[in-house]
């Protein structure tokens, strides 16, 4: 049963997916319910501790804002999903506490519900929240950030990856992204961290990557993509490949620092292609996952990369089978899929202050 925790005034019995355009003054006072969902399994069970502190923290911080405060943490992922979607106080958004996995859990929650995503970044990785600025592991200023984008109705839209299973429409597989899809040696660098006995999240993932680099398989794919050439115009191309390497990226990081895609920008409507275009010799691997920390290894002539909007990936007739995908930390599925930007699918909550910066940065890149 999901806890809820009020202040002295009520939540509101109707209101809108989004914001309403009123004073923030006005909404406070009208009330608002968000749910909130940790991973009580996290860092070896203080994951639960930390969830409650962020719940105390919004208690303590918005007594006076009439916010009801709704625990929707299950017994598993799939249960606290089951729990946000059949809520049954309406949400007027959704915190999630934890690392890329519990982003995972709130991208394809708030999207789907149409509501506004806060993250308190504190688990092993932390990829998606490092790719965009967010802070780690500081629980207070997460959630003082949060407090501040809720009173003062802050979002900024975000892309998400969308990933279908297409030979059934979307039956087998249908979910969104926020992070990076590994189609290959990546999801098994993230298999094999998921059940390393390793302490820390990225030396998991670095011990992983040295032991699945130094022996590189080439996997067999058949792709066909839609991209953006120079001028706008949509650029189709399909090939069969044999590579270690395949992952479609919205944001910069996986493995708890490898900055994959260090050119992707979560606003700009694209996704990043990024394949390895032969099978590196296992020094040459190495040398790679030591520039990819840094963001160097694009320039590689070993690295295919292309701005997309759309991708279907098969296997193809050579190389070796393909792993199990992954997105966000999270099992995916096996091929063929097909994923989609999903432009502004996400309304991401910022204070006032990041949203300006954001717009400021973007108003450059443009100019």
């Amino acid at each position: 049963m999901a806890h809820v925790y009020k202040t002295t005034q009520p939540h509101r019995t109707t209101q809108p997916h989004a914001f309403a355009q009123t004073d923030a003054r006005h909404l406070t006072q009208e009330g608002m319910t968000v749910g909130v969902v940790t991973n009580p399994a996290a860092n070896r069970g203080h994951g639960r501790k930390v969830g409650l502190t962020v719940i105390e923290n919004l208690l303590g911080l918005e007594a006076s804002h009439g916010i009801a405060i709704q625990d929707l943490t299950g017994t598993s992922a799939e249960d606290s999903l089951h729990r946000v979607r059949t809520s049954a106080l309406k949400l007027d958004a959704l915190v999630v506490v934890g690392g890329d996995g519990m982003v995972s859990l709130g991208a394809n929650a708030a999207a789907e519900l149409d509501i506004p995503l806060g993250i308190v970044a504190c688990g092993s990785g932390n990829d998606f929240a490092r790719g965009i600025g967010l802070p780690i592991n500081r629980i207070k200023t997460s959630v003082n950030a949060i407090i501040a984008a809720l009173t003062t109705r802050t979002v900024v839209p975000i892309d998400l990856g969308h990933v279908v299973s297409p030979e059934d429409g979307g039956n087998r597989i249908d979910k969104y992204y926020a992070g990076q899809l590994s189609c290959g040696v990546d999801a098994q660098i993230n298999q094999d961290a998921n059940v390393s006995h390793l302490p820390v999240g990225p030396i998991r993932y670095m011990a992983a990557a040295i032991k699945e680099i130094s022996h590189l398989k080439a996997y067999g794919y058949s792709m066909s993509y839609v991209g953006k050439s120079k001028s706008g115009d949509d650029e189709r191309d399909s090939f069969d490949f044999d590579s270690p390497l395949l992952s479609i990226a919205n944001s910069r990081f996986i493995g708890g620092g490898i900055e994959l895609s260090p050119k992707s920008d979560v606003r700009d409507g694209l996704l990043d292609l990024i394949w390895a275009r032969w099978k590196p010799t296992g020094s040459q691997g190495l040398n790679l996952l030591k520039r990819a920390y840094q963001g160097d290894h694009l320039s590689s002539p070993v690295i295919g990369n292309e701005l997309v909007t759309s991708v279907l990936i098969e296997r193809s007739e050579t190389g070796d089978a393909a792993p199990i995908a992954m997105a966000d930390g999270e099992v995916v599925g096996t091929l063929p899929l097909k994923v989609n930007v999903a432009h502004a699918a996400l309304k991401l909550l910022v204070p006032p202050s990041v949203a300006s910066a954001w717009e400021e940065w973007k108003d450059h890149e443009t100019n």
